[in-house]
Parts: structure tokens; sequence; C-alpha cells
């Protein structure tokens, strides 16, 4: 750790122009109100002084008051119409939840988080995982303006907030706790900071430690490094420290595998660039002034779509990242050599399937955002076959389709932009990028017009009806037959009880002409 003076460690600061309050003035007064008319001392420290000095709001506050316990607590929640969770009553950490103070998030709860102070705030603060992390204020300085705070500042922390660095307290901050890793890249992507160069050697060295976090602590921190802007920048970090191999190292197995010729990267390499794509492709920027970008259709709803929380607290955004980085993870198993020298990976995007689903298992994601990745990844190439080649699809291949992807149709037609630019790199040929763009704006204006979002009309059969019409019991050849009808109806093939009836017995008889025909071969 570099050495500081005293007089560094407790000065009059000057913050930064941009400093304003904290949107939690009014709690952090409480607070101080309580442990000044109680004799105690308090301090705000981490996050929260370093969010105050950059200007941002936050809907956490982490403080630290020496004897702090249980009853204490529930006592400063009271005076704030907050409730108490012990998060860890041994060690006397509490988190009170209150409403809101951010009247743009009135719905979300805030989170003051309180802990014991068993030790001088220095060697506290000296524990901790980066400078900029590494700062605290009296709770009495917080009740004037930021530019006043008086920082204990023991590891430089304030320097390199102003230079916009991520810098380790020490070179043994990994080992002590490995998920900091992930947590350093992190808050250099959502803080548009530059990790040092020894503390990425630092995080490198330990990276292979993650593994012994607990996998929901994984999960949270790998998702909101993936969800920040500028992702390619973060995915090459996590690559270049080693953690995106040790949290995924189905991924790693794919490093140099080569591709057919039409492929600019190796499928490691080209993953990544995926991720990247992912981003650009939903960019207003990037699709409004780059040559490619123009081309890629968009809808003015979509981009509150790709907003919508979609499983476990991330974006549609986030997970189309995620469904990018994963898609192409069933390759290495399925790569096959032709004589004549020509490469192929049959059925990788269903041996992708099985290693997504088993990945984000480990990785404690939900079932829904199971189901839904691995949807992706399965039917990832389908939006460049749903026509034959240099043909618009069909209007009931765009009902299929849809019908079928349900709630990752569109996500899943950016997917494939994502993967074609990817695939191409630089080498990208305008006049077929043209076309598979012309083809997948045919199959969005088609399937996201009025006839899809229309009241559906009533069924022309039900089930009973195909039973009783057909002598067939109930099983589950029933369920394809009422879909073959609905189909037809939506795309306006038939419009009768008596056409569906015609269209079923036409369908049953040539099935079961093809299976007497099999029979004799």
């Amino acid at each position: 750790m570099r050495p500081h003076s005293m007089a560094n460690r407790l000065t009059t600061t000057n913050a930064p122009a941009m400093a304003k309050d904290l949107s939690d003035k009014r709690i952090l007064r409480l607070l101080y109100n309580y442990v000044n008319s109680r004799g105690l001392d308090g301090y705000l420290v981490g996050g929260s002084v370093r969010d105050a000095l950059l200007n941002r709001e936050g809907k956490d506050t982490d403080v630290l008051i020496p004897g702090i316990d249980e009853t204490m607590a529930n006592s400063i929640a009271t005076t704030m119409d907050g409730h108490v969770i012990p998060l860890d009553p041994q060690q006397r950490v509490f988190r009170i939840i209150l409403p809101s103070t951010n009247s743009d998030n009135y719905s979300d709860p805030y989170r003051l988080d309180i802990s014991d102070l068993p030790d001088d705030i220095e060697k506290n603060l000296e524990r901790r995982d980066f400078t900029i992390d590494a700062m605290a204020v009296k709770l009495a300085d917080t009740t004037l303006e930021p530019a006043s705070w008086r920082v204990i500042d023991p590891t430089g922390g304030r320097n390199d907030l102003k230079h916009g660095f991520v810098r380790a307290v020490n070179d043994q901050v990994i080992n002590q706790d490995p998920i900091r890793g992930l947590r350093g890249i992190r808050l250099a992507a959502e803080l548009g900071f530059q990790i040092t160069h020894q503390t990425v050697g630092i995080i490198t060295s330990g990276s292979h430690l993650i593994v012994e976090c607990s996998p929901e602590r994984i999960r949270d921190e790998f998702l909101r490094v993936l969800a920040a802007p500028n992702v390619g920048d973060q995915i090459a970090m996590l690559s270049k420290t080693g953690l995106l191999d040790a949290i995924i190292p189905e991924l790693s197995v794919a490093r140099g595998v080569s591709q057919p010729k039409e492929h600019y990267w190796n499928v490691y390499d080209h993953s990544l660039q995926a991720v990247t794509m992912s981003e650009l492709v939903l960019t207003k920027g990037f699709r409004n002034s780059n040559e490619a970008g123009k081309l890629i259709p968009w809808k003015p709803w979509f981009t509150t779509y790709f907003e919508q929380l979609a499983s476990d607290g991330h974006t549609r955004n986030t997970w189309l990242r995620v469904a990018a980085l994963l898609h192409d993870v069933g390759k290495p198993q399925t790569k096959t050599i032709e004589a004549n020298g020509k490469i192929r990976f049959f059925g990788h995007p269903t041996v992708g399937l099985e290693i997504t689903n088993a990945i984000l298992r480990r990785l404690r994601v939900s079932n829904h955002g199971i189901d839904m990745i691995g949807k992706m990844v399965e039917e990832h190439l389908r939006p460049g076959q749903i026509s034959q080649k240099g043909e618009m699809p069909t209007n009931r291949a765009i009902y299929r389709y849809f019908r079928q992807m349900d709630n990752v149709a569109i996500d899943t037609l950016y997917l494939n932009f994502a993967d074609f630019l990817a695939a191409r790199g630089p080498a990208l040929p305008m006049d077929e990028w043209t076309k598979h763009c012309a083809r997948i704006a045919y199959t969005i204006e088609q399937g996201t017009g009025e006839a899809l979002h229309s009241e559906k009309p009533p069924r022309l059969l039900d089930g009973h009806d195909v039973m009783k019409a057909f002598s067939l019991t109930p099983g589950p050849t029933l369920r394809p037959l009422l879909d073959l009808v609905e189909e037809a109806q939506a795309v306006g093939t038939i419009t009768t009880r008596n056409q569906a009836f015609e269209l079923l017995a036409s369908h049953l008889h040539t099935a079961q002409s093809s299976s007497i025909g099999g029979s004799h071969a």
C-alpha cells in the first residue's frame, strides 16, 4: 500500500465542482441526530462517499456506527418509518429498508446498511477492496455540502477518483474475497474508469479463486458487468484476466477453434465479438451513423421493449448479451471436417442449448431466464433460415416463427443480426447484409403488424370437435392439429369450420399415406 501522511488522511477536501447533495440527505441528518444525541460517532463509508463526490445518486447508503446492535438498529428504523433485516447479527450488520427518496423511482426500496465499527476507522478502510471505495466521512460532516466534507482517505481514493482509476487497496484483496475481481471490472465499467495495470495483474492472479464464491454472488456481479455500457471492453477484460474462463469454462474450449472461410474469427473470438455487436445493434448512434447499422430495422417501441425487466432483475438488453456470448457454445463439440476440407457444426444449436442450460443452472439463474436464453441459443440461426435464399418469408412462416418463439421472437432476430456482424467482421459483404436486413425487416413488419396484435378471432374448432370428427382420443397428436387450424386461420387460408375440417382431413390422409408407404419401404 502506498504511504500517506496524516495530513492526507484527514483533510478538508475540494470536492469536484459537479458534487451535489446526496438524495438521502434527510436520512443522513436523521442518523446524525440519532448518534449525536447518544454521544456516539458514525461514518458514511464506501460507495456512498464515492457517489456523492461524483454527483451520482444511489439507492443505498453504507454507514458504520460503533456498538450498533439490533435494538439500536430497530430504534433507528422507527425514526425513519423503516424496518430492519438482520444481515449478520453476530457481526452486527443490519439493513434498514426505507421508502425510496427518489421521486423518479418511487416504488423502489431504499437500503440503509449499518455495520459495527469495532476498531479504528482507518484500519477498517484499509481492509476494503478498491481505493475509491475506501473513504469515509463523519456523519456530522454529511450535514454540510460535499465540498466541505473532511474525507478520511488512508489509501488515496480521492486522487484515484479525480483521475478515473480503479486501484486495489493492496495485493491481497482478491485472496480475501475473490468476487472483488468481478466487482473491480464492474466498477470501472459503470463509472467509465480505467483499472490500473497493477490491479489488472492482481485480478488476473486471483481469477481462479472466483469459483470459491457463491453462484448467486457470481451471477449478480457477472450480469452487472454485462449490463454496463461499452460491453465489448468488459468482455475483453473478463477474458484477459481469466475470469471468463473461470466462470464459464465451457467457453474456453472454443479458443482457436477454426470456422468456415465465411467467418472472420475463430469460435471463441467470434463469441466475444457477438457480445459487442449485441450492444451495437440496439444502439441508436450505430443505427443512425454506421453504413451497416443504417440497414438494421427498428420500431420506436423496441427501445422500451429492450429496457423491460425480463428475468432476475435484468433487462432484455442484458439477456441479449448473455445469449450472444453463449450462442455458439455448442460448436467445439460438434465440429467436423469433411474430406474436401469443409468445416461443419451439425447440431450445434441443440448441443449449445444443453450446455447453456447447464451454465445458467450453475449460476442459479431462474427457470424463466434459462428458458429465455436457451430458446434464443437453440434458435439463433432460424431468422436467417426463415425463407428460401433470395425470397421473402411467407406469412405462414412468419406466423409460425412468432408463435413458436413467443416472448423472445424479437430478441432472437437481433441476436441474429449480432451473430451475422460478428461472423463477417471487417469483411462484411454489404450486398449480402442488405438482403439479410431486408428479409428480417419484412419479418418484423409482418410479424408485429396489426394482424398479430389484434384480438384473435374465435376458434373454428376445439379439441372435442376434432376428436369427434376423426374418432381420435386425447393425446399428444391433438395439439399439432389444433395449431394447424389456428395457423391457417391466422394467415387467411381458411375462414369457416367446414374449411377447417377439410384441412384436417387432407392432412390426416397425407400423414396416413406416408405412414403406409413407409411401412412397405
